[in-house]
């Protein structure tokens, strides 16, 4: 075997190699991506279906809107419900919480997603909110245009019986 026989059998076997990494790179990153947006969404909550079955896909691939009863949200049982935005995180619950003096006394974490920029990610959107026990819960949803604008948040208190969705940009 002549040495450019060798050099081109150990690239032609390099490439080989590099091409079967790549593939398997792609698959765990398909099975990753497939694996969190299982879990990552309650899709078995009361309160996701009742939100997500409200809004339906319009003629011009945007949402159509959907009127959404607050307080069919966790039994009307909060003090204070945010609908959050993609890039937001949820925390902007604890100080609007603050700023109205409500005691917010535990909040719900979201896990950061493998490949996410933030808690509530491209693509997602969020119902906060604090019960009557003071503890803030979060209610993540796939689809933010569904909701509300990307880096929105508008937070309402008791005194608000319906809503809108999605909520539009503001002016």
């Amino acid at each position: 075997m002549s040495w450019l026989d060798f050099v081109a059998r150990t690239v032609l076997g390099g490439i080989a190699l590099l091409g079967c990494l790549l593939l398997a790179g792609f698959g765990y990153v398909a099975v990753v991506t497939y694996v969190e947006s299982r879990t990552r969404y309650d899709r078995h909550n009361s309160d996701y279906r009742y939100v997500t079955q409200q809004l339906k896909p319009s003629a011009d691939g945007g949402w159509a809107a959907g009127a959404i009863d607050l307080h069919r949200i966790n039994g009307g049982n909060w003090q204070i419900l945010c609908v959050i935005g993609a890039y937001e995180s949820p925390e902007t619950l604890g100080a609007e919480a603050a700023r109205r003096q409500i005691a917010l006394v535990s909040m719900e974490r979201i896990a950061i997603g493998t490949f996410a920029a933030s808690e509530i990610d491209e693509g997602e959107g969020a119902i906060a909110f604090v019960d009557g026990q003071g503890r803030g819960r979060v209610v993540l949803i796939d689809g933010f245009e569904r909701l509300i604008p990307q880096n929105g948040t508008r937070c309402f208190s008791q005194d608000t019986r319906e809503v809108t969705l999605p909520i539009p940009r503001d002016p």
